[in-house]
């Protein structure tokens, strides 16, 4: 008898509504669990990619060949850094600008004018791997091409906009 008792409290335990703090704190949880295990060690990882690139004297090396290009887009060389950071992983990518910006090589401005290139081309990478594992494409040449170039195209053509709304 005291089985039936136990196995009904717990269907009705599991049938019952949350309350909204309920519901509010376990987004939290989950939300706090995806920051620590993905975000951050992205961030983390760009800000050191920066000490190092600046202090082995590899930045200015990366700066002086992607000058003529990024100039094109009111952008100094080194913002190739986020952009190739970004399309590693989004979270990399605004890491290195945020790292760019803190040690004065980007401006509010040119921050401003690479962020969205950053968010539209970001993952690129990790979205590749994506749609052949999970996905499944298997019609490799023509969508794969199309789905890796598009986003790259739409974030340089982003920075050439935000450099005439901007520059």
């Amino acid at each position: 008898m005291t089985t039936n008792v136990q196995t009904q409290a717990a269907q009705t335990a599991q049938t019952r509504k949350k309350m909204i703090t309920e519901v509010f704190c376990e987004g939290i949880g989950k939300g706090w669990n995806i920051s620590v295990k993905f975000m951050t060690p992205n961030i983390i990882m760009a800000f050191v990619l920066i000490k190092f690139l600046n202090h082995s004297g590899l930045m200015k090396i990366l700066g002086d060949v992607f000058a003529p290009v990024m100039s094109l887009f009111g952008l100094p060389g080194e913002a190739a850094a986020a952009i190739i950071g970004a399309w590693l992983s989004i979270g990399g990518g605004v890491g290195i600008a945020a790292a760019l910006f803190e040690g004065g090589l980007l401006n509010l401005t040119e921050l401003a004018i690479v962020t969205p290139c950053l968010f539209i081309m970001g993952s690129q990478v990790q979205f590749l791997g994506r749609m052949l594992g999970v996905v499944g494409i298997t019609n490799y040449p023509k969508e794969l091409a199309c789905l890796m170039t598009l986003p790259t195209v739409l974030g340089l053509c982003s920075l050439f906009v935000m450099n005439l709304a901007l520059g």
